[in-house]
């Protein structure tokens, strides 16, 4: 099969012609300099350049190809990022069902975009209890896990799992969806931080061939400018249901830019993904090796890779975890070193490897060797304590005086044990709430809040908004 740049080749066939242009972006591709190099790319719908939301040209040459590539029936861009993927994966999967079909499951380490699409939809939000793994965090679902939450919830119309996880593991997708299958509900994968998983045998199993919809943030993994998704759909009905929701929920202003590299992404690791994470492969081996060494947990002993849980890791998610240290000591540490990691949860800190920049790994791991080896780790901790807002703590802010929600009032973290949450609140990234609208804030939970506070989404001025248990 030979590969093709639709997309890409209409819009640089547009540039050499040097066009003078009356059409939108503003920008008319003539400031082409700073933070708009490149710009003279970005373009619109025009005569050549097809409608996303109503593709019959060369976006729907370039997404028929990204199906064939991916192996699904039918594969869908978007620029707006995974959330309106999901929002219209939510949405496609309820429409038609029965009127007592009103409810969906949904495991609790969900990305809160999944509770907001429920919301929209009309959804009755349905949860099943998911292992804790230690850290504040849950564990993939597993396929017995939805089986008996689909025994006990007649309603529901669809499931929505997260597979990978921001830890790189993965649910046992393909019997989940089995399981779905049997009980006649639409299944929804998360696949946010899989988008790279078709191209490389050395990865766990795509769950784009895995699930109903399959919802992938392709700019997390691969060469994609920051938007980049794709939706994969298992067949004619479902994808014709996508579009139509595609054309509610997304942008009638598509990036083209961000169109152009979701193609060059999936071309490119369709032609050389293999031999790409063949070498990272090796690189993230000798990587551990170090690290291990100097005494962190990577990946293999942050979750015990060598039982059988039945859960699949990709190898190119590094997680470490420091005796000694916290995630957000080990990322601030780094931070001092030109480092920069993805996030820091509980013990854990948490780096995103890709074919480009696999070589630094060694920068990475010979920076963790450095900590670890330093003399004055009581004072680097103590500086990393010291308060760097003049003085001033976030959870004793002064209280607004008029709480937003009828009957809550905001209190400190430290008080908030035994209260019920009025707001969705968690901690970003990942994006998972720990406690929605409803929830009785348990003394983990509330322990989890207060260790993460500075992370933490649904505060104001350092306050949560509660009601009276």
């Amino acid at each position: 099969m030979k590969l093709k740049t639709p997309i890409s080749d209409c819009i640089k066939h547009y540039v050499k012609k040097k066009p003078v242009r009356f059409h939108t972006p503003g920008h008319q591709g003539v400031k082409n300099r700073g933070f708009f190099k490149g710009a003279e790319y970005d373009i619109t719908e025009l005569f050549f350049s097809d409608n996303l939301l109503f593709s019959d040209g060369v976006i729907r040459e370039s997404e028929e190809q990204a199906s064939e590539l991916y192996g699904t029936f039918g594969t869908l861009y978007f620029t707006n990022g995974a959330t309106s993927a999901i929002f219209a994966a939510v949405a496609a999967a309820v429409e038609g069902k029965k009127a007592l079909k009103k409810s969906i499951l949904i495991a609790k380490n969900a990305h809160r975009s999944v509770y907001n699409a429920a919301d929209v939809c009309g959804l009755k939000k349905v949860f099943f209890d998911l292992a804790d793994d230690g850290d504040g965090y849950f564990v993939p679902a597993k396929s017995s896990d939805i089986e008996r939450a689909l025994q006990n919830n007649e309603d529901v119309c669809a499931v929505v799992i997260t597979s990978p996880d921001y830890f790189g593991r993965c649910a046992e997708t393909s019997k989940i969806f089995e399981v779905t299958r049997k009980y006649g509900v639409t299944l929804i994968a998360d696949a946010a931080h899989g988008a790279h998983f078709s191209f490389c045998g050395l990865l766990p199993d795509s769950a784009a061939r895995n699930a109903d919809y399959a919802i992938e943030s392709c700019h997390k993994t691969m060469p994609v400018l920051t938007g980049g998704a794709v939706l994969h759909c298992a067949n004619h009905e479902l994808k014709v249901k996508a579009e139509q929701k595609r054309a509610v929920f997304h942008s009638s202003s598509p990036n083209y830019s961000i169109l152009a590299s979701l193609e060059y992404a999936i071309v490119n690791f369709a032609e050389r993904g293999e031999s790409l994470y063949g070498k990272m492969h090796k690189s993230i081996a000798a990587f551990q090796e170090i690290v291990e060494s100097a005494g962190y947990k990577s990946q293999n002993s942050v979750f015990n890779m060598d039982n059988d849980d039945g859960f699949k890791y990709d190898f190119s998610r590094i997680v470490i975890s420091g005796e000694g240290y916290s995630g957000e000591e080990i990322r601030r540490l780094l931070e001092k070193r030109n480092i920069f990691a993805e996030m820091s949860y509980g013990n854990r800190a948490v780096f995103i490897s890709t074919p480009y920049n696999a070589d630094a790994v060694y920068r990475l791991a010979e920076a963790l060797r450095d900590i670890k080896a330093a003399k004055k780790n009581m004072e680097l901790r103590s500086a990393f304590n010291e308060k760097d807002d003049g003085g001033k703590d976030e959870a004793t802010a002064a209280c607004l005086s008029d709480a937003p929600i009828e009957g809550a009032e905001y209190i400190k973290l430290e008080e908030c044990e035994g209260r019920i949450a009025a707001v969705e609140i968690g901690v970003y990234p990942p994006g998972t709430p720990i406690a929605v609208n409803g929830d009785t804030i348990t003394r983990r939970a509330a322990d989890i809040l207060i260790k993460n506070r500075k992370s933490l989404y649904g505060l104001k001025e350092g306050k949560i908004c509660v009601y009276e248990r």
